[in-house]
């Protein structure tokens, strides 16, 4: 350095910012055990209507409340507060979140027991239902929930891969056999055997959206419950019209029904008419049953009859609710998916929610918005 000099140094540069750690945190929402006085309020009013899990408003389709099984698969303690939801009908539960492959299984096991015990599901030797078609539906909703178990992600995603595979092949099987039987449904026990072959299509395409959700492809989720609802809505109306036909006279006939049971009765008959079309009105319905009366008028006329045709009455309203509920929450399934992406849940997140504090002898809560 010379002499005389000043020595120079470089000016320290400033030390960087410390960056802010961003945190997710996932969207709130209350829960509650009771309904609040503003939903059921809404509710009486039919403001408000309740599609599968999803409580909206009538008009403008905007979502007030979720309702979701405390206990999946178990009504522990009915409290009078969500009287407004029944029926609690179908295979399906109220939300795709709750429950998981262990209580699709517990329902397919559920289905394949009911149709074994059924004396005339096999009858006809070419619409014999091959139960080994079941055991390959539950191998395959088995091997995804393994799957999901896995540690490395190859082999997680290769396995739920292959039990998608399988779970497409049991839809389209088992699609293509409530058809056929469709077609010969005046020699079959259609009533009871299509019902639980619609249940057991409703559980296969339920366990597929259930893959891709957990394999973090909620938009393929989305479209294949948008198909599983387009695919059941469609076989669904065909089912109630076939019932609705068939032992149409009888849901009002005098001999069979008293005038409050008539009444009863039709007020469950206009709300099937209506799901398949809300253009049918009650005067409608009323008048197509009077002129069964007077183009039949020896329908039914036989005492011994009545008990056994009120009987079938009653069992085929159940049918046609239950397979009308299980199409309702097939499609709230797919609004459910769409919130869970639009609010920014993870799929983990939105399925762990539940009020704070348990109340086991509670049946149902509202998750709200």
């Amino acid at each position: 350095m010379a002499i005389g000099k000043q020595a120079t140094f470089p000016m320290p540069q400033s030390l960087p910012k410390k960056r802010k750690r961003i945190v997710a945190t996932m969207p709130t929402v209350d829960t509650s055990f009771d309904v609040p006085e503003d939903i059921r309020e809404g509710l009486d009013s039919g403001q408000y209507e309740r599609v599968g899990g999803v409580i909206r408003d009538l008009d403008t389709k905007q979502i007030v409340a979720w309702l979701r099984e405390n206990q999946p698969g178990k009504v522990v303690n009915f409290d009078y507060s969500f009287h407004h939801f029944l029926p609690f009908l179908g295979v399906l539960n109220l939300a795709v979140s709750v429950g998981g492959f262990a209580l699709v299984l517990g329902r397919l096991k559920s289905i394949e027991d009911q149709l074994r015990g059924l004396n005339n599901v096999t009858s006809q030797v070419n619409q014999k239902i091959d139960f080994q078609c079941y055991a390959n539906l539950t191998a395959a909703i088995q091997q995804a929930n393994s799957a999901f178990l896995m540690s490395n992600p190859q082999n997680r995603h290769s396995s739920a891969m292959q039990a998608i595979d399988r779970l497409l092949v049991a839809e389209h099987y088992f699609s293509s056999l409530f058809d056929e039987q469709e077609k010969i449904h005046k020699t079959t026990d259609f009533e009871s055997n299509g019902r639980h072959l619609l249940s057991t299509i409703c559980l296969a395409y339920t366990a597929e959206a259930l893959c891709y959700m957990e394999l973090d492809e909620p938009q393929v989720a989305i479209s294949r419950v948008t198909e599983a609802y387009e695919q059941l809505r469609q076989r669904c109306e065909r089912f109630c019209y076939l019932l609705l036909m068939k032992y149409d006279a009888p849901y009002l006939h005098p001999y069979i029904m008293d005038a409050d049971e008539q009444k009863d009765v039709l007020s469950h008959v206009w709300g099937i008419y209506q799901w398949r079309s809300r253009q049918f009105h009650m005067s409608q319905i009323i008048r197509e049953q009077n002129q069964k009366f007077i183009d039949q008028p020896n329908l039914y006329t036989k005492k011994a009859d009545w008990t056994l045709r009120k009987e079938t009455v009653i069992k085929n309203l159940d049918f046609m609710e239950a397979k009308i509920e299980e199409s309702k929450r097939l499609q709230s399934y797919q609004t459910e998916i769409e919130y869970v992406i639009s609010k920014g849940f993870t799929w983990r997140e939105w399925c762990a929610i539940k009020p704070k504090q348990p109340q086991p002898d509670k049946s149902f809560f509202l998750i709200i918005p």
